[in-house]
Order: structure tokens, then C-alpha cells, then sequence
């Protein structure tokens, strides 16, 4: 088997956004129907292990900007001669997507399922503007803006060589959120799914320097996060039941996920090769490149079917099973058509 390269993850990098978003929606149904999806054995794992498709969405995101970023270092000798004008107008179709998805999609989505449906309005205004328990929903969104706005500070440090700030962010960032665990600020617990999520989009920016690269992944790294995934779970099992290291939980299981994240970005990578037909091929990379537009539909149809469905627990197998091919059917239609709408208002404004 050849030698992994830190630019097989540029290479493979639309299949695996798409099998990221798919293992995303995978989970989230695992968490809607957990009594109805609970089949035991290496299913639980692997559905019920989705969320760490987030992960590997942020660390391609950091990967995937660090590249974007670079063509602006074209023709110029110092990342300093970069002008904010440049940065401004790179930002500026990215944030509009969002701010798009989010008006004609999100919000009304969110208007069906806290309004129409359940009649509460004071949720909806909590949703719309992120506010406490509001902020779980969409939060996705919200965590990428700020992630983009800081990312020239990101790359204009790994252009100078000055990772050791970087590193050391990460350190007091942490120990921030340590502390703020351990008094138990009330907001915390409605923004840590976000707060927790920076880390990996900053090691994503730093390792996309060595995708750029095409530089040979090291053995000791392969090493230590296989042996990182392999001891996750002894590991949490005792933050999660020792009393002194309990209001830990929540950041190490968070900060844990990027570990067997990596892992399987790299088994993936190791296995594509090998496996080709019109799942990997053709879907796969079809569904990569809106993965943000699949994410925001199907967050918003599972928002408004809960709200309809109210006693999810009614629901036998069978009628999950179908409910999730509905679900996955309608996210693709509207996600394609929100695709196309994207592309139409960009090519109107170039």
C-alpha cells in the first residue's frame, strides 16, 4: 500500500465532504430515533459516531482556506502585501452564501417548526439571532462566520512562522474553557457545541500548510491517532465517572472527536483508490460540494418534522426507516435547488 501524503486529503477532499454530510445525517437521525435506531454492536458505533463528521468538515474547511488564501500570495512576496480590499472581496461571496442560505431557508424553516407549529414565538427570536438554547440549532452557521473572519490572522502567522502563537492560543483558549466549565457559567452549556469546535478548524488551517505541500504523512503521526482512537473511549469512560474530572467531559469529548476523525479521513483516503463505481465516484463528490447547503436543509426538515412529530418515540422501525428516506430525498431536492440559486446570484455579481 503506498505512502499517505497530506495532499491526499486535497485530492479526496469533495468525497470526503460528502461523506462526512452523509455521516452527519446518519447521526442526526440516530439521535432523533435513538430507541428506534439502537440495533447494538458495530451499527450503534458507526451511526452514533457521526457527529465527528463535523469535525472532519471544519479540518477540510481550514485545509480548503489555507489554498483559497494562498492564490491571493500570488505575484506578492510577503503575506503582508496582501490588502484588505483582497481579503474583503475573498470573504465576501462565502459570508453572502450563508447569509442567503439562512434568509431564504433557515428562517422560514425556523418560523414553520417554532411558529406554525408549536406556536412558540419567543424560540423563534431565540433560533433567528442565537440566542441561549437558540444557538443549538443553527449553530454551524454561526461558528463558520467567526472561523472565517479570524482565518487571516491564522494564515498570516503560518506564513511567518510564528506557529508557536497559534499553539500557544490554543493552550489559553482551552484553559479559558476549562475555566469557564468549572463555574458553571449558565450560557456556556447553549454555545460549547460551537466553543468546543474552533480547535480543529485551527489544526485544519496548520496542517493545510503541509497539504499545500504535498508533503509524506509521518508514521508517528498515524501512530499516535490510531492509538489516540483506540484509548478514546477508556479515557472518557473515566472523565465521565470520576467525580473531580466530570465538568471536563463535555471539552474532552469534544476536543477527543478529532482524533478517530483524522483516522478515518485517512483510511478513507487509503481506501478510494480501491473502490470505484458511481457511489464514490460520481455521489460522493457530488453531495462534497454542498455539503453546507445539505447540512442547513436537513437541519431545518428534521427541525419542523420533530416539531410536527412531537412523540418521536411512537414512530416503530419501519416507519423511521421511511421518514429517513423522505427526509434524505427532500434535503437533496431543496439543496440542489438552493445550489443553483447560489450560482445564479454569484454569477450575477462577477
Amino acid at each position: 500500500m503506498r505512502q499517505l501524503n497530506w495532499f491526499d486529503l486535497s485530492q479526496y477532499r469533495n468525497k470526503l465532504y460528502g461523506f462526512s454530510i452523509l455521516w452527519i445525517f446518519i447521526f442526526h437521525i440516530s439521535e432523533s430515533f435513538k430507541k428506534q435506531m439502537d440495533f447494538g454492536g458495530l451499527f450503534d458505533v458507526v451511526t452514533f459516531s457521526g457527529n465527528m463528521g463535523v469535525e472532519i468538515f471544519l479540518f477540510l474547511s481550514g485545509v480548503s482556506l489555507y489554498f483559497s488564501m494562498s492564490k491571493l500570495l500570488k505575484d506578492k512576496k510577503d503575506v503582508n502585501e496582501i490588502t484588505m480590499s483582497e481579503i474583503f472581496n475573498f470573504y465576501k461571496r462565502r459570508v453572502r452564501n450563508i447569509i442567503i442560505l439562512y434568509i431564504v431557508f433557515c428562517i422560514p424553516a425556523l418560523y414553520i417548526s417554532d411558529i406554525a407549529i408549536t406556536g412558540n414565538v419567543e424560540l423563534f427570536f431565540h433560533h433567528v439571532f442565537f440566542f441561549n438554547e437558540g444557538c443549538r440549532t443553527y449553530w454551524f452557521l454561526l461558528a463558520i462566520i467567526i472561523f472565517y473572519l479570524i482565518y487571516p490572522i491564522i494564515f498570516k502567522l503560518i506564513k511567518q512562522n510564528k506557529k508557536k502563537r497559534i499553539y500557544v492560543f490554543l493552550v489559553v483558549y482551552s484553559i479559558i474553557l476549562v475555566y469557564i466549565s468549572y463555574i458553571g457559567l449558565d450560557f456556556y452549556e447553549f454555545y460549547e457545541v460551537m466553543l468546543t469546535r474552533l480547535p480543529i478548524f485551527v489544526i485544519g488551517s496548520l496542517c493545510g500548510e503541509a497539504v499545500y505541500n504535498k508533503k509524506s504523512v509521518n508514521s508517528y503521526i498515524l501512530i499516535f491517532l490510531f492509538v489516540g482512537a483506540f484509548l478514546r473511549r477508556p479515557i472518557l469512560y473515566c472523565f465521565e465517572n470520576i467525580s473531580f474530572l466530570k465538568f471536563l467531559y463535555p471539552i474532552v469529548f469534544r476536543y477527543s472527536l478529532a482524533i478517530p476523525a483524522l483516522c478515518v479521513m485517512f483510511v478513507l483516503c487509503m481506501l478510494f483508490p480501491y473502490f470505484k463505481g458511481k457511489v464514490v465516484d460520481d455521489f460522493l463528490p457530488y453531495i462534497g460540494k454542498m455539503t453546507l447547503e445539505i447540512y442547513v436543509v436537513h437541519i431545518g426538515l428534521r427541525a419542523i418534522f420533530r416539531s410536527y412529530l412531537r412523540d418521536l418515540n411512537a414512530l416503530s422501525k419501519n416507519e423511521v426507516f421511511i421518514f429517513m428516506i423522505i427526509l434524505f430525498i427532500l434535503t437533496i431536492f431543496l439543496s440542489i435547488f438552493l445550489n443553483k440559486l447560489l450560482h445564479l446570484r454569484n454569477n450575477r455579481n462577477t
